[in-house]
């Protein structure tokens, strides 16, 4: 699609002022004409943990979306609450419209949006394998590691988290293809379990970091996890979303999924290799001046990534963790 092949090469500088703003127009390569989106975002602290938290919501090309952020200072939180916005608003446009057609649009996984495009084609690949590794791994209950936590944010929140009603636990599953993933999982005897993990290339790999921006991120999953409501009756669809996998670990019995993990070992485990590596592709979603750019990767020798019973195998008879 020739609108699509537009070079434009911008960084997105924003400030508090801009994001503040609420409303802004931008051209539509795909559309040849402005069109506008509204937002609003507001900010919230969580009783023992020394961050901000902030929430984006979107609206326009006839879809509401939500994005959220969290960090130790106003701005970069409110910076990463907007692009996850902007990112989830495409993902629901090219969903379901013609945007870019030869792509069947499901879910939000390979998308990923940043300052640049170069970063946001870099983080759209990663979180593709991100979800593949994790997948693999979830069958492979031989391949987590357990490892302690690094750096003196990460320490610290885990700290803040251990005082409370959290239990923290981290590991690392490698990949034979190259990098690591690594794995965050908080679980309460109130409110269930909390998972996320992270995808780094051999290049790319800094434990410090890894673990800061791992640690955060389960943070920011709490208020949504405290606060759900779920019916005694509720049972996991077939066919489900990200927030059914939530719901589902929010039940105190279902931590059982979670116990061979407690069996990990503390020495290296062999690795998981990931088929068909080599056949990712990246492309630029929209890269326009005043936004983030938005990127997509796909692997179509890669199963889409799923939620609901479907996504149990006959490795492991649980539906994976992340929500």
């Amino acid at each position: 699609m020739k609108s699509n092949e537009v070079n434009a090469k911008h960084s997105w500088q924003p400030t508090l002022r801009s994001l503040a703003d609420g409303e802004r127009y931008f051209y539509d390569p795909y559309t040849f004409k402005k069109e506008k989106i509204v937002w609003e975002i507001t900010e919230r602290t969580l009783q023992g943990l020394p961050m901000t938290f902030s929430k984006c919501d979107m609206h326009d090309f006839g879809h509401s979306v939500s994005g959220t952020g969290e960090a130790l200072f106003l701005k970069s939180a409110a910076i990463k609450a907007f692009a996850e916005a902007w990112e989830r608003l495409w993902v629901m446009r090219i969903g379901s419209t013609d945007v870019l057609p030869e792509y069947k649009i499901k879910s939000s996984n390979g998308f990923a949006a940043a300052r640049t495009l170069t970063e946001a084609k870099l983080k759209s690949r990663d979180e593709l394998i991100e979800r593949a590794a994790l997948l693999k791994a979830w069958s492979t209950p031989t391949a987590w590691q357990q490892i302690n936590p690094v750096g003196f944010i990460a320490k610290a929140l885990v700290h803040c988290l251990n005082r409370t009603d959290w239990t923290t636990s981290f590991y690392e599953v490698r990949i034979a293809n190259g990098g690591s993933l690594f794995c965050g999982l908080l679980r309460s005897t109130k409110f269930g379990a909390i998972f996320d993990c992270l995808y780094k290339s051999e290049s790319t790999i800094n434990i410090a970091a890894i673990f800061s921006k791992l640690t955060r991120s389960l943070a920011r999953s709490i208020n949504t996890q405290i606060n759900r409501t779920v019916e005694d009756t509720w049972v996991l669809p077939t066919v489900g979303k990200p927030e059914d996998h939530g719901a589902f670990y929010t039940k105190v019995e279902n931590l059982s999924a979670f116990d061979f993990l407690d069996k990990s070992p503390r020495r290296t485990s062999a690795p998981i290799a990931l088929d068909d590596f080599n056949r990712i592709r990246s492309i630029k979603v929209i890269d326009t001046s005043g936004f983030p750019a938005v990127a997509f990767s796909h692997n179509d020798a890669w199963p889409p990534f799923q939620w609901g019973k479907q996504t149990i195998t006959k490795e492991n008879p649980w539906p994976h963790p992340l929500a």
